[in-house]
């Protein structure tokens, strides 16, 4: 059974940068797709990603905050330890691995969407840690390099809901946010 895919497009303010995840070549590389032009082209950028797993999927979204920096990301409980967050400062032309913390980067995760503050600074990536059942919720505060756990008690905030698994959520600012799963 193969992790589904969930990728999104990012679309700048003026509409001539555009931003999506793709596969390319002969092995089906991961890869972000980069248009200047408002898509009328677009120039791929292989990932450089290691692993059984992560070598071969495209990245589940990307997300830009400005006209350079973004993140990619990718992970599935299918393969627990193989899931990265990218991030490019230079509007995708590299792609360096972020910090992830311990829980993140060796457990069963999977990794559904993300969302930054209209600051570029502070962001949030939402999804599920299958090893304890519970939401996951991952926080940055110096646009995308670094990643903590920030799930705290949300997990017994999702259950009081009758929720499940994270997918999205919104940032107001840096200290209001927004989650939203099934």
């Amino acid at each position: 059974a193969f992790p589904a895919n969930r990728n999104t497009v990012h679309i700048g303010e003026d509409g001539s940068f555009v931003a999506y995840a793709s596969e390319e070549g002969d092995d089906s590389a991961p890869a972000i797709c980069i248009s200047h032009d408002g898509g009328h082209s677009f120039v791929p950028t292989m990932l450089d990603v290691e692993g059984e797993g992560a070598g071969t999927f495209i990245p589940s979204g990307v997300l830009f905050t400005g006209a350079t920096d973004g993140i990619t990301w990718w992970a599935s409980d299918l393969y627990p330890g193989e899931q990265y967050v990218l991030r490019t400062t230079d509007a995708g032309e590299t792609w360096e691995r972020a910090t992830l913390p311990d829980r993140a980067s060796d457990g069963e995760i999977e990794l559904r969407g993300a969302f930054f503050a209209p600051d570029g600074v502070h962001g949030w990536i939402v999804g599920h840690d299958f090893d304890h059942d519970v939401p996951l919720l991952l926080r940055t505060t110096d646009g995308g390099a670094t990643w903590e756990d920030d799930s705290g008690d949300l997990a017994a905030k999702v259950d009081e809901a009758n929720g499940g698994r994270l997918m999205t959520g919104f940032a107001l600012d840096a200290e209001h946010i927004w989650v939203g799963g099934r």
